[in-house]
């Protein structure tokens, strides 16, 4: 599956940053207003090769949520005035257009679920119990109902197919989007990049 093709920036940032608010992360990533947040779309096979290498689990996965530290700490400051990278979201949309098939719902609505999971996770939600798991769900269903409130999630990509879960039409290259003020460092590889 190539990755689909963004139709509405604006919105899929106004969505993040509202995600961000509504989990408790933006609060949790620190005060500094440096402090930014990747949300990161890559095909099966990157997200294979980093669910083997940080989780060493074989195969490809949804999303993988990713600490790197606290803006003014030294672990994620990099050089200059710019953002400091905090934590990055990995989302793969290969994965989100089979279960878009298999529940019935659409590319958009499982990306978003899947940032918001990822959200949660650097929040500090956990789901390896079934009391934890069962409190991320609420969460999630709690915060997806909010911003579906205030968005159509079917207005994010531009492919007509991506809303049903099927392939792209195109291939898209890498092209980091970014929040106001704060820029998203571009990825190697097949990644669209979105920085919040």
């Amino acid at each position: 599956m190539r990755l689909p093709r963004l139709r509405n920036r604006r919105l899929l940032l106004r969505l993040l940053h509202e995600a961000a608010h509504l989990s408790g992360l933006d609060a949790s990533l620190g005060r500094d207003p440096r402090a930014a947040l990747q949300v990161v779309l890559v095909g099966a096979r990157t997200m294979a090769r980093l669910n083997a290498a940080f989780l060493g689990h074989q195969g490809c996965t949804d999303v993988l949520a990713f600490a790197l530290g606290e803006a003014g700490d030294g672990a994620a400051d990099e050089p200059g005035d710019g953002p400091v990278v905090v934590g990055e979201v990995y989302i793969c949309p290969a994965v989100a257009a089979e279960a878009a098939r298999r529940f019935g719902t659409s590319l958009a609505d499982e990306c978003v679920l899947y940032a918001v999971h990822g959200m949660l996770h650097l929040a500090g939600y956990d789901d390896t119990t079934p009391a934890a798991r069962r409190a991320m769900r609420r969460a999630e269903r709690r915060l997806l109902q909010r911003l579906r409130d205030n968005a159509d999630f079917g207005a994010i990509f531009a492919d007509a197919s991506a809303d049903t879960g099927a392939v792209g039409a195109g291939p898209v290259s890498p092209s980091p989007l970014t929040a106001p003020v704060r820029r998203a460092r571009q990825h190697h590889g097949k990644t669209n990049t979105y920085g919040v």
